[in-house]
């Protein structure tokens, strides 16, 4: 692949097509939990429990959601510059941190982001590991995580045991990231520089391509934070131009417009609370709203 001259790669791209026949349901996202005013979610996570945990940037909390309705309480405190945040097989959270310029940059130098493991219960947290950015989480399902370096542009992996590669991928701005059901992939939602999509295979990530890129219009929509849906399509949170799904045609398809400032998405779990299926979006808002257009009852992420 040709060189930036930067150190990075470039990726093919394939501009979206508009979707025909999205099959969007007639009932638009509806708000079904706020945290106070001033807070902005940056990302969320749902346990087995249906129980939600969205990170604040603003605050630098993390919150728990019981159930859609239920008053928001803060479960940990004392972070700094919140990224990701995931729930692992055992229910214990992962939230990371470092999302910021200083950050990101000088961890090239000595990495500081603490990515920390938190007790979904009592809010007790202790680190995990150490990256330059944790700006996205995500977990695949044979343990390795992933975290992205916005501002620094790569992607750190954690092995499942424990060893810690800062460069496993590069690419220009990286921030959301959700593994493919079958762990064959790593889709990464590029937001400032070179707004895109991009497949990164878990065996060969310097083989990256993009699935999607903006232009046009869309080049400000700024994506987020992303998931993937049963079929291991990418849905994606963008902060102007709704909520995108992209099919693996390559053709984009959006599940929700009007919510703007939209940072992440997820799917919900278990059988109460914040359920199976269900697709859930946050924002820079404080606003959780539910995508009944992104209704998949096999999703898992």
């Amino acid at each position: 692949m040709a060189s930036l001259g930067l150190g990075f790669e470039t990726v093919a791209a394939q501009p979206p097509q508009p979707a025909v026949g999205c099959g969007v349901a007639a009932e638009g996202p509806r708000e079904v939990a706020r945290i106070p005013f001033p807070g902005e979610l940056e990302a969320l996570a749902v346990d087995d429990r249906g129980r939600m945990f969205a990170t604040d940037l603003l605050n630098q909390y993390v919150w728990r959601i019981d159930r859609p309705g239920a008053t928001p309480v803060v479960l940990a405190t004392g972070f700094r510059s919140m990224g990701g945040i995931v729930v692992r097989p055992d229910g214990k959270l992962l939230v990371g941190t470092g999302n910021d310029p200083f950050t990101g940059t000088t961890g090239y130098l000595k990495p500081t982001a603490k990515i920390y493991l938190v007790d979904p219960e009592t809010g007790a947290k202790s680190v995990f590991a150490v990256a330059r950015s944790a700006n996205g989480l995500a977990q695949g399902p044979d343990g390795a995580v992933y975290a992205s370096n916005l501002f620094g542009n790569s992607i750190a992996r954690i092995s499942p045991s424990g060893a810690v590669d800062l460069d496993w991928a590069r690419m220009l701005t990286p921030n959301g990231l959700a593994v493919a059901p079958d762990n064959s992939a790593l889709y990464v939602a590029r937001t400032v520089v070179d707004g895109a999509v991009t497949r990164v295979p878990i065996g060969d990530p310097a083989a990256a391509t993009n699935v999607a890129e903006t232009s046009g219009l869309d080049a400000a929509a700024f994506p987020d934070g992303l998931t993937v849906d049963s079929a291991g399509q990418p849905v994606v949170a963008t902060h102007l131009g709704g909520i995108w799904r992209v099919g693996a045609d390559r053709t984009v398809c959006v599940l929700a417009s009007g919510v703007y400032l939209s940072s992440n998405v997820g799917y919900g779990r278990g059988t109460d609370g914040f359920s199976a299926g269900r697709l859930f979006r946050v924002g820079f808002d404080g606003v959780v709203h539910e995508i009944p257009a992104g209704y998949d009852p096999s999703a898992t992420e």
